[in-house]
């Protein structure tokens, strides 16, 4: 019998990557079956030696992509630009690709940024559930709303492609603004 640790594997999404002043921290969403016991059970800071690969639809491997110094520095927010300092942050580049997008990146981008408002989510919860504002709908049941009200139950990313998915949210949004007076009722 070998002495050798034994090593887990489970397939994850990518949530999330933020920096901090300790490094980066990577946030992956792990279906609650494929939760590795060591991962559920070791104490917080336990470290880890990791090995990814990003998968395609085919469940195999992909070729990661190469990235060269310059773009990775463009993910840091170190290129130039704009600012003082001659360099644009992620939120000028937001912005330059909201701007240069078409109407239907454009609003697919919104329908990425609604749930997050508090506002919308109250929203949602009294036009999902007949009326009833005592319950602030979440995060998720918000995205769901967009998802089943302009998608057909399908990804928010339909919204930028399909014409259909475009103008029904389109209509939902304006139902929204409408609703909570940010923009006049038509006449």
């Amino acid at each position: 019998m070998s002495d050798a640790p034994s090593a887990v594997s489970f397939e994850a999404k990518l949530h999330a990557l933020r920096r901090t002043q300790d490094g980066t921290v990577v946030s992956l969403i792990i279906h609650p079956s494929d939760v590795p016991d060591c991962i559920a059970l070791d104490p917080l800071g336990q470290r880890y030696m990791i090995a990814i690969a990003a998968i395609n639809d085919g469940e195999t491997p992909r070729d990661a992509p190469v990235v060269q110094p310059a773009e990775r520095a463009a993910h840091n927010g170190e290129v130039a630009g704009s600012n003082p300092a001659g360099r644009t942050t992620a939120a000028e580049r937001g912005t330059q690709a909201y701007r240069n997008g078409t109407p239907g990146e454009q609003a697919r981008t919104r329908a990425a940024l609604l749930p997050k408002d508090e506002r919308f989510r109250a929203w949602t919860a009294q036009t999902r559930w007949n009326g009833r504002d005592d319950d602030a709908a979440s995060e998720h049941t918000a995205i769901k709303h967009i998802r089943d009200t302009c998608c057909n139950g399908g990804s928010r990313s339909l919204i930028a492609t399909d014409p259909e998915c475009l103008k029904r949210f389109l209509a939902m949004e304006t139902d929204y603004l409408i609703d909570t007076d940010q923009i006049a009722r038509p006449r």
